[in-house]
């Protein structure tokens, strides 16, 4: 059940990392932001909010004269920020890769767990069709029954 302002209601489920991560890149712009103001009193809200925002795509960050300890911190905390959302992109692309090779590769074999009469009748029907059958069973005897009677079938104890 939810609790009123809980962050699963969004579907979106932060860890500590993620909120960690969350506020390091709050204070990058929060710090990169005053840093701006800080360098050039001429420069407006939108501009120095601007110059903050880039930081995190590695465009801002030069200054002319010496640079206030807020632009220096947020320089980094925007750059560790950014180098985690990179890592966080590359781990989804890889994962849906695998999702898709899996479903383009893994097609015309059947698995078939626990060798009890129902299971061997499946897993023989199957392989008289044509199909790689592959059959899991806690039960050792009946694993070795399996891998030296039936040929086709590959049978392996479960753990």
């Amino acid at each position: 059940m939810l609790r009123p302002g809980s962050r699963e209601k969004l579907g979106v489920r932060l860890g500590p990392v993620g909120v960690t991560i969350g506020m390091a890149g709050a204070a990058a712009l929060v710090l990169g932001f005053l840093g701006y103001r800080e360098t050039s009193e001429d420069l407006s809200f939108t501009d120095a909010a601007f110059q903050a925002l880039q930081l995190f795509v590695f465009e801002g960050g030069t200054t002319a004269g010496a640079t206030p300890w807020q632009l220096d911190v947020a320089r980094f905390l925007a750059a560790a920020v950014a180098g985690y959302a990179l890592r966080a992109v590359l781990f989804l692309a890889r994962s849906q890769a695998d999702e898709w090779r899996t479903r383009l590769l893994a097609r015309d074999h059947v698995v078939v767990i626990g060798l009890s009469d129902v299971g061997l009748a499946v897993a023989k029907g199957h392989a008289r069709g044509g199909a790689v059958v592959c059959v899991e069973d806690a039960s050792e005897p009946r694993a070795e029954s399996c891998r030296k009677g039936r040929g086709r079938i590959p049978c392996s104890p479960v753990m």
